[in-house]
């Protein structure tokens, strides 16, 4: 964290409170925040939930669906509510572990294919790829300018430039995810085998739930919602693939749960009008973006806001990330940076 940032959290620890927080939801006329989580060991979560619980209301996403239909009254606390994305089994192990000790709930978002099958999902298996590339080119005997790898893979490599260092070759994640689905699983599979990457789950953090597992979080209560069948980025797919994504994960999903899946959301947060509707047609109630602001009063149930929270975040940065979001300053984690604000105020005004 910069020096600013820590300043700015620092600054936020000590002034931000439940009643500020309330004061500032009524000032803006926000409604509520929703918390979005991945990967959280049982010790942070429970440190996490001191301070939710402190400066919040933790409520189920369906409470606090119909709390933001209205004004936040005084004297109260403003509602939020836990999702925890991509399914993995330290989700059930540690995430919802923490939440049942301590009476809370919580919505569990699971990409259903990965969880179907036991195969890693395919971000997983890039980054330790990606890893496995920097070790290889630290490596003195490295062979990493071979003709034959540039040639194959030069399309995710680049140069990264420091001042006063040479040049260091390293993939660029980021160009899997402008692929369509099925040409970046062959691309992070070609480079993994290329580099002698293990392509199964390798721990807990990476090994999907199965179905029996997600069946359990939903016989404890919680809620189980759907990421698509394969985290694809939606919008750079066909109406075909986009259909599957949505549609057949909701009904694999609800096998395993034995109830309808009422709620959705995107991959990487990515979305458009035509993925808008086809978690409608498909029978969504809710699909939720990582556009990081608070619940208004006038919300399309379809692009529904989240804000981003990380197991290393203390008291501080929460409360720093929280007010930040109620003003609109926060980068959007899908990439589209300040569009994202525009589009919101643009429909405000219309």
């Amino acid at each position: 964290m910069s020096r600013f940032r820590r300043f700015a959290a620092s600054l936020a620890d000590r002034l931000i409170d439940s009643r500020r927080l309330a004061q500032i939801a009524r000032a803006r006329d926000v409604r509520a925040v929703v918390m979005n989580y991945h990967i959280m060991r049982a010790q942070s979560m429970r440190a996490h939930l001191d301070v939710l619980d402190e400066l919040f209301d933790v409520v189920p996403l369906a409470e606090l669906l119909r709390r933001a239909e209205r004004p936040l009254q005084r004297g109260a606390k403003v509602p939020t509510a836990i999702t925890v994305d991509d399914g993995k089994r330290t989700h059930l192990t540690e995430i919802a572990a923490v939440l049942s000790e301590r009476g809370r709930h919580g919505t569990f978002f699971v990409t259903s294919g990965p969880s179907a099958s036991g195969a890693v999902h395919w971000f997983d298996l890039a980054d330790r790829t990606r890893h496995a590339f920097d070790a290889m080119l630290a490596r003195p005997e490295s062979s990493i300018a071979d003709r034959e790898l540039r040639t194959r893979f030069g399309d995710l490599l680049r140069e990264r430039r420091r001042r006063g260092a040479p040049p260091v070759l390293e993939v660029e994640f980021e160009r899997w995810k402008r692929m369509d689905a099925a040409c970046r699983d062959e691309s992070v599979a070609a480079l993994a085998q290329r580099l002698g990457v293990d392509p199964n789950p390798i721990d807990d953090d990476e090994r999907p739930l199965a179905p029996e597992e997600v069946g359990q979080l939903a016989r404890q209560g919680f809620t189980v919602g759907s990421h698509s069948a394969t985290h694809a980025i939606l919008t750079r797919e066909n109406a075909d693939r986009v259909w599957h994504e949505v549609a057949d994960s909701r009904a694999r999903i609800a096998e395993w749960i034995g109830q309808p899946v009422a709620h959705f959301c995107y991959p990487n947060g990515n979305h458009s009008a035509a993925t808008e509707a086809a978690t409608r047609k498909a029978g969504y109630t809710t699909a939720w973006v990582t556009d990081p602001v608070w619940l208004g009063a006038r919300e399309n149930l379809h692009r529904l806001p989240r804000i981003q929270i990380f197991a290393r975040f203390d008291r501080a940065e929460i409360a720093l990330k929280v007010v930040l979001a109620t003003l609109g300053l926060l980068p959007n984690p899908d990439g589209t940076g300040r569009a994202y604000r525009e589009t919101r105020a643009a429909r405000e005004i219309a």
